[in-house]
C-alpha cells in the first residue's frame, strides 16, 4: 500500500504542528472563475485535484526529511510516547487528514460525471484511457502517503526513503504528461449537445468509484492503526504506573519492617501488613489487554476492501480488526506478560522475605525462655539473621531495573 495536499500551501509542516488545511479548500471565487465549457472545466478540476495530492506529498516530503536516518532512543516511556505522537502526526496523521478532508479522487470523479452530462458519450469515451490512467495515478500517490510512516516504523532505512523519493518523482512526471493529454483532448472537443441515444452507460465508472472507496478505507485504517499505537502507550503507561506504585508501597512496608527489627522488634509495634498485597499477573494483563481490545473494536472495521491500482487492479478483502487482534495476541501479549510476571515475581519474593522475617522474630520470641541471658542472646541472633536476610533482598530489589514510567 502506498500514499498524498492544494498547491497554494506555502506554510510548511513542522514537527508537532498541524498543517493548515485552508489552502486545500477551493474558494467560491475560484469556482466563479472556473471555465464554463465542460471539457475546459474538467481539465481545470483535474489539475486542482492533482495539485491537492501533489501539495500534500511535497509537504510530507519536506516534513519527513528531519526524521530520516537513525532513530533516537528516548530515555523514558513518557518521552517515547510523546515522540511517537509527534513523529507519526507528521508522517501520517496530518497528510492523511488533509487528503480525507479534501477528497481529490472524489472531486475528480464528480468532475468527470459533470462533464459527461454536457458532452456526447463518444467524446467521453475518447478520453477513457486517460481517465483510467489518471485515476490510477491519483490512487497510487494517495496510498503512497502512508509510506513514510511505514518506513519510519520498520527501521527508517535510507534505501526505502530513496525508493519513495523516486516513486514520487515518477508520479509527478506522469501527472504532467496526463494533464497535457487532457488539455489536447479538450482542444479537440466541441460543445456538441448530448442526445438521448448517446449517453454514457450507467455504472461504467463503478470500478473507479470502488477504487476511490478502497483508497479512503486504506488511509483511514492506517490512521486507526497509528491511533491504536497511542492507545497501547496509554494502557501500558497505566499498567507500569500501577506496578510501580505497588512496588513503592511494598518497598516502604519492607523498610518499615527492617527498621522495626533493628530497633528491637517490640511486640505489638510491628508495622501493618496490609500494604503487602500484590495484584496477580493475570489481573494486570486482563485490564491492560481490555483497553487495547476495546479501542480496536471502536476504531477498526470488521471488513474492508483494499486495492493495488493499475490496469488490472488487485483487490483484496480483509478483516482489519481480526488481523490486529491476532497480531496483538501473538506478538504483544507474550512479551508484556513476561515483563509483568518477572516484575510480579520479584515483588512476591520480597513479600515472602518480609513475612519470613516476621515469622523468625515471632518464633524466637515465643521459643526463648523468658528473662534469661540465653533468651536475650537467642532473640538477638534471630533479629540479626532476619535483618541480614531482609536487607539483602531490599538491596537487590532496589538496584534492579525499575519500571518507573517517568
Amino acid at each position: 500500500m502506498q500514499s498524498t495536499l492544494d498547491s497554494s500551501g506555502s506554510d510548511e509542516v513542522t514537527r508537532g504542528r498541524s498543517v493548515p488545511t485552508e489552502p486545500l479548500e477551493i474558494s467560491r471565487a475560484e469556482n466563479a472563475e472556473a471555465p464554463r465549457r465542460g471539457p475546459e472545466r474538467l481539465c481545470s478540476n483535474l489539475r486542482s485535484a492533482w495539485s491537492i495530492v501533489a501539495d500534500i506529498t511535497e509537504r510530507l516530503a519536506s516534513a519527513s526529511s528531519a526524521l530520516r536516518g537513525a532513530a533516537s532512543h528516548p530515555e523514558s516511556m513518557l518521552a517515547l510516547r510523546d515522540r511517537y505522537a509527534e513523529d507519526t502526526g507528521t508522517l501520517l496523521t496530518e497528510p492523511a487528514k488533509q487528503f480525507l478532508q479534501s477528497q481529490p479522487l472524489r472531486r475528480s470523479l464528480e468532475a468527470m460525471k459533470e462533464c459527461e452530462r454536457e458532452i456526447p458519450a463518444r467524446l467521453s469515451r475518447a478520453r477513457a484511457q486517460i481517465d483510467q490512467q489518471f485515476q490510477w495515478l491519483l490512487a497510487r500517490t494517495a496510498l503512497d502517503l502512508c509510506e513514510p510512516w511505514r518506513i519510519w516504523r520498520s527501521g527508517n532505512y535510507e534505501d526505502e526513503w530513496r525508493d519513495w523519493d523516486e516513486r514520487r518523482a515518477a508520479h509527478f512526471k506522469e501527472a504532467s504528461a496526463l494533464l497535457e493529454r487532457y488539455a489536447r483532448w479538450a482542444q479537440r472537443t466541441t460543445n456538441a449537445a448530448t442526445d438521448a441515444e448517446d449517453k454514457q452507460a450507467a455504472g461504467s465508472r463503478e470500478t473507479l468509484w470502488r477504487q476511490h472507496r478502497a483508497v479512503v478505507a486504506a488511509l483511514e485504517m492506517e490512521v486507526s492503526l497509528r491511533d491504536l499505537g497511542g492507545a497501547w502507550f496509554d494502557a501500558t503507561e497505566d499498567l507500569v504506573g500501577s506496578m510501580h506504585r505497588e512496588r513503592v508501597t511494598i518497598l516502604g512496608s519492607a523498610e518499615q519492617t527492617l527498621q522495626w527489627i533493628r530497633e528491637g522488634a517490640k511486640a505489638g509495634a510491628e508495622p501493618s501488613a496490609d500494604a503487602l498485597n500484590l495484584a496477580s499477573p493475570e489481573e494486570r494483563m486482563r485490564v491492560w489487554a481490555h483497553v487495547v481490545e476495546s479501542e480496536s473494536a471502536r476504531r477498526l472495521p470488521e471488513r474492508a476492501e483494499l486495492v493495488i491500482p493499475g490496469r488490472y487492479p488487485r483487490w483484496r478483502s480483509i478483516s482489519p480488526r481480526e488481523a490486529f487482534l491476532n497480531s496483538f495476541t501473538t506478538c504483544a501479549q507474550p512479551a508484556m506478560r513476561a515483563i509483568v510476571e518477572r516484575y510480579w515475581g520479584r515483588s512476591a519474593e520480597l513479600i515472602r522475605e518480609v513475612s519470613r522475617a516476621r515469622e523468625i522474630i515471632g518464633y524466637w520470641r515465643e521459643a526463648s525462655p523468658a528473662n534469661t541471658g540465653d533468651a536475650e542472646a537467642l532473640f538477638r541472633d534471630a533479629r540479626h539473621n532476619a535483618t541480614a536476610m531482609l536487607a539483602e533482598h531490599l538491596q537487590t530489589l532496589a538496584t534492579e531495573e525499575d519500571l518507573n514510567p517517568h
